[in-house]
């Protein structure tokens, strides 16, 4: 089971138990003894969250293939990342679904709910309507992070090539700036400058940035970690790294099934290992803008020496 679980394909598995072992376990042999593993993963994932706050929940997905009534479908497992009052990971969700909607998010939120999810403050994701429309009704009152790698990559495709660099130097000035008021006079000046050569560029920029800005609500040393869902999208990286031996699962609960004890184990190992975030929950924090966000500097001097004497012209 373990060497299923580390990535080793079940037939694999049989040549290697007839090597080492000489005899013979068949592929559907190997599959059956893997689902004694159900019980304790339906746990860990179903498991109470009563006992602490979630302050940050990261939220996102990725897709896998499955076998389903004779055709092979793509099916998305949904996956939370929760930070704890202690300022640890952990992984707090994960549920397989047809699609990503607003009706199967808001159904993985309300069982986080009904679990004891409780105290969430900020919730990062990418702009999928689904996410902000579960989020919006059901953690009323908290921030929403639009990720700003996801944002990025949106915008790539608005421009040539060669002007990309400098579109991702634009958005690190807008994003390094000393306060939220300077930031949204950032936002301006990058929107005129663009406004003639790259007009739906401009429009992009000016109706999405604002919503990577969240983050100006909390203390400086938590935002960069908090900017983005680089966090879950290196769990996608190491769910590929197994699931891509398989290629095709057989059912959904199979999938569901190595992913979940691919998580457990990382779950694991961010509970004995180093604190994520630095929290203190004493006292809210609002809006402070004299705060500068935390990237790095080397990104915004590049960009001041190439591009903000431009910017100032305008």
């Amino acid at each position: 089971m373990e060497t299923v679980i580390q990535g080793v394909s079940t037939r694999r598995v049989e040549a290697i138990t007839r090597q080492l072992c000489g005899t013979d376990f068949s592929a559907a042999t190997i599959s059956n003894l893997t689902q004694q593993l159900d019980a304790d993963l339906a746990q860990f994932r179903n498991r109470d969250l009563s006992g602490n706050e979630y302050p940050y929940l990261l939220v996102d997905a990725r897709y896998e293939k499955v076998r389903q009534h004779g055709q092979v479908v793509d099916q998305a497992m949904l996956l939370i990342v929760g930070i704890n009052a202690s300022g640890y990971r952990e992984i707090v969700a994960i549920e397989v679904a047809h699609l990503e909607s607003e009706s199967t998010w808001g159904e993985v939120f309300k069982r986080l709910a009904e679990r004891g999810l409780r105290g969430v403050k900020l919730v990062v994701s990418d702009d999928h309507k689904g996410i902000k429309a579960a989020v919006a009704r059901f953690f009323t009152g908290c921030l929403w992070q639009r990720c700003r790698v996801h944002f990025l990559r949106n915008l790539m495709g608005l421009v040539c090539r060669k002007e990309r660099k400098r579109v991702v130097q634009a958005l690190h000035f807008i994003w390094t700036a000393d306060s939220l008021t300077a930031a949204q006079r950032r936002i301006k000046q990058v929107v005129t400058f663009y406004q003639e050569r790259y007009p739906e560029l401009a429009t992009a920029i000016e109706e999405g940035t604002q919503e990577t800005l969240a983050v100006f609500a909390l203390p400086e040393s938590q935002r960069k970690k908090l900017a983005t869902t680089n966090c879950v999208e290196r769990l996608s990286q190491s769910i590929k790294q197994r699931t891509r031996v398989v290629r095709i699962f057989p059912n959904r609960h199979s999938c569901l099934r190595l992913v979940t004890a691919i998580l457990q184990e990382i779950h694991e190992d961010w509970s004995t290992g180093y604190r994520y975030l630095e929290l203190d929950l004493t006292e809210r924090k609002e809006v402070d803008e004299d705060m500068a966000l935390s990237l790095p500097r080397e990104v915004d001097e590049a960009f001041v020496e190439t591009f903000e004497p431009v910017l100032l012209n305008v």
